[in-house]
């Protein structure tokens, strides 16, 4: 599985809740450990690096 690359773009905030945030990430994580490459880009208006590294935060409105 070294070619595969998986991009997930989800959004999170505290209008919009968590949870497509945890299970995208979730499963970013299990990509991970399979060795499938990953990116994570997350639209939201709150900074979620304490707890989860290696998102690049993007605004859908200007994508």
């Amino acid at each position: 599985m070294k070619n595969i690359h998986a991009a997930f773009f989800t959004e999170a905030g505290y209008s919009r809740g968590m949870g497509h945030l945890i299970r995208s990430f979730t499963i970013s994580e299990k990509f991970k450990y399979l060795g499938i490459k990953t990116s994570f880009f997350l639209d939201s208006n709150v900074s979620f690096d304490g707890k989860f590294k290696g998102i690049t935060y993007f605004d859908w409105n200007k994508f």
